[in-house]
């Protein structure tokens, strides 16, 4: 969870399964802004494939669940005060 940044993933390559939303519980600060690990539930699956666009605001809990091969990504983060 990125608390001030919005992210938007540009897929370059491969596929994957992106969970979105939902609530974590258990995380903790790896720096400032930004909250790993814990546990997700409650969050929308998505299959996401090369040419897919999507944007994540902040505070939203986003976890790639499901890599079958490879994934590759750009990404544009923007910070928001």
């Amino acid at each position: 969870v990125h608390e001030t940044l919005t992210n938007t993933f540009l897929i370059t390559d491969g596929e994957a399964t992106l969970m979105v939303g939902g609530k974590v519980t258990g995380q903790h600060a790896i720096a400032p802004g930004q909250l790993r690990g814990g546990t997700m539930t409650g969050a929308k699956a998505y299959h996401v494939q090369k040419g897919d666009v999507f944007v994540i605001r902040p505070g939203i809990p986003t976890w790639f669940s499901e890599v079958p091969k490879t994934v590759s990504y750009y990404v544009v983060k923007e910070f928001n005060k």
